[in-house]
């Protein structure tokens, strides 16, 4: 993932206004309808530098599209062991999602990160109404899903009318408040120049688009990676209202099943560059959908 210490100061006005002059803003991005309600495209930029990004877009109004948070380690004994890590192509096998991608910041435990290995997670975690991570500070911001209520962002303990309850479908993965990107139409990401793969979800202001934004980094000449706030311009560039970073580094994945059924890692996840070797994570989003019905 990334150190969650990194802080600067950069010119995020100067930088939103090259996202938008760079390539004709979203007019560079061509995506097509893979799955009911799910669109998927990617777009490389010159601008700020060397960029490769993937966008899947969620039409969330009536279109049977459902999430899925990563499952607790049943045998976990405390906060290091709360998640079993399996790489994000392998959460999107197994539980049969159409798409996923990695969720947040989580704990290595002793550092070799293979799969099957047991870690805790850094923030909030629920899934199926079943808070298995407390996470840590108070500002923590939420993504969180229901089927009743649908997808919301920006929810925070202490203000939340959402009580979790066991087996009530509810699903949530916390930040902290550093990771916020846009409030309320207004970019508010944490200021800092460190450029890495950043993973990020965005949720338009009716709440009836979603978008998942995964940015390569640390290759040069094909992806380089952004700052946070040079992320949150993208994400708003796209239609979002609100959005929240994600882990990010050698973590940041996006999978995506395709037509005969396999599952592709359709990003080049960092570790090990130029290898890119796809790193295990302690947590994942994931999206169930429909097959397009062919007219």
């Amino acid at each position: 993932g990334l150190s969650m210490s990194a802080r600067g100061w950069h010119p995020l006005l100067c930088f939103a206004a090259l996202f938008h002059i760079a390539d004709a803003g979203p007019a560079d991005l061509r995506t097509e309808e893979i799955f009911k309600g799910i669109s998927y495209g990617a777009m490389s930029r010159s601008k700020p530098r060397t960029l490769r990004i993937h966008v899947v877009e969620l039409d969330l109004e009536g279109k049977g599209i459902r999430f899925l948070v990563t499952r607790p380690n049943p045998e976990s004994k405390g906060a290091t062991d709360e998640v079993v890590l399996p790489k994000t192509s392998t959460f999107a096998r197994k539980n049969k999602v159409q798409v996923a991608i990695n969720g947040t910041f989580f704990m290595r435990g002793k550092g070799s990160m293979n799969e099957g290995e047991a870690a805790g997670v850094n923030f909030f975690a629920a899934h199926d109404g079943r808070v298995y991570s407390k996470g840590g500070p108070k500002d923590q911001v939420l993504f969180r899903w229901s089927e009743k209520l649908g997808m919301e962002l920006w929810v925070e303990p202490g203000e939340s009318t959402w009580d979790f309850n066991p087996a009530d479908g509810q699903m949530a993965l916390g930040m902290a408040r550093w990771a916020q990107l846009i409030r309320d139409g207004e970019v508010v990401a944490n200021n800092g120049k460190d450029k890495h793969p950043r993973t990020a979800i965005g949720l338009s202001k009716n709440r009836m688009k979603a978008w998942l934004v995964v940015i390569d980094g640390r290759q040069w000449g094909i992806s380089e990676g952004v700052t946070l706030g040079e992320l949150a311009a993208l994400i708003k560039e796209l239609g979002a209202h609100t959005a929240i970073n994600l882990d990010g580094g050698g973590s940041t994945t996006m999978v995506i099943q395709q037509p005969d059924g396999k599952y592709k890692v359709v990003n080049r996840p960092s570790d090990y560059f130029p290898l890119t070797v796809e790193r295990p994570c302690g947590t994942h989003i994931g999206i169930f959908a429909e097959k397009v019905r062919k007219q």
